[in-house]
Order: structure tokens, then sequence, then C-alpha cells
């Protein structure tokens, strides 16, 4: 990608589009709601007789329900851009809520009685307790919201110029020299 496409990119990226929040509502939809119920739809009838899916099927409804929210502020994180205080307000509540979610999908690390499978001496159950993997997760989602937050310091004064990066009056080529009165940026440097 070349230098003008990626400051191309990086300016469509700073202004409020519809279709970018529809496209990540969309995305998100695929993510929260369609996958658990093709695992529903295609999965289960390949799973042989003896095995009950119980603790299983209540995961996926967890994943459903959970995942409803993140999905209505998607669209308002991909519609807002990104320097504006909207994306910021939407991004940390969507972060928030994806932390919700992990901990409620996984029970709060309890998986109790996902799998139950039927042997010679009756039934057997499969239990996890992931507590330190949950613990992880959230502490990985914590870091991300500072992500966001320096996002939106990073591209706030480009979006305040409408998508454009704002120019900065540099020094002169010589030392000693005053600072050009046009501001135009050649190489890296500003003349």
């Amino acid at each position: 990608m070349s230098r003008k496409s990626r400051i191309e990119k990086d300016a469509r990226r700073r202004q409020d589009s519809i279709a970018r929040g529809v496209g990540t509502m969309i995305l998100s939809f695929i993510g929260y709601i369609a996958v658990p119920y093709l695992i529903q739809w295609y999965v289960y009838p390949m799973v042989p007789e003896g095995i009950e899916l119980e603790g299983f099927s209540k995961l996926l409804d967890r994943w459903v329900l959970g995942g409803v929210p993140i999905m209505i502020v998607s669209l308002f994180v991909g519609y807002f851009g990104i320097g504006s205080r909207g994306w910021l307000a939407s991004s940390i509540i969507h972060g928030l809520l994806r932390i919700g979610w992990v901990l409620y999908l996984m029970n709060f690390g309890d998986l109790t009685g996902l799998f139950a499978m039927e042997d010679d001496n009756g039934w057997q159950r499969i239990d996890i307790v992931i507590h330190g993997f949950m613990y992880l997760m959230v502490a990985e989602r914590l870091l991300k919201l500072l992500i966001i937050y320096g996002d939106y310091r990073d591209n706030r004064a480009a979006y305040l110029n409408g998508g454009e990066e704002p120019v900065r009056k540099g020094k002169g080529k010589r030392k000693n020299e005053p600072p050009s009165s046009d501001g135009i940026r050649v190489k890296g440097r500003y003349n």
C-alpha cells in the first residue's frame, strides 16, 4: 500500500460514515448471532448418540444474548469518525460490553456440565474451570481500552480539521532561519 493510499484511507476513517457503521453491524451480526445458530443447525446433527450437549447449548444461548447489545453498539462504533467524541464513547461502551460478554459467555470461568457422555459406567460429565484464562482475557480487553483512547488522541486534531492532517509550521532549512510561512510538508519536513 502506497503512502498516498494510506493517507487517504486514514482520512476516510476520520469521517462519519453510515456505510461503515452498517458494515460493522453486519460483521457483528455474523460473529455474535449467525455463528451460534449455524453451529446449532449444522454441528448438532453430526453429534453421535450418547453425547448430551445441554451445557453447550446454554453456552450458545448466552453467546447470542450477550452479543445483541454488542451488535447494536457496533453500529455507532463504525459510524463515527475515529477522532470524534462519539466514536470514543461508543468504543469504550463496546469494549466494556465485550468484557461483560466474555465473562457472561464463559459463566465467569465455570463451565460445569458443558458436555455429558454415556459409557458403560453411566453418564460422565465434563467440567471446565478456567478462572485464570478469564482474568487474562479481561486484562487484554482493558488494555484494548487504552489503545482506543490513544487512537482518539492521535486522530482528534485531524478529525477537527475535516479528515486532513493538521499542518504545523516548521523550521527553515538552515540553522537560525525563520519558519516558512506556507507550511507545506515535503518528504517528511515542513517547509
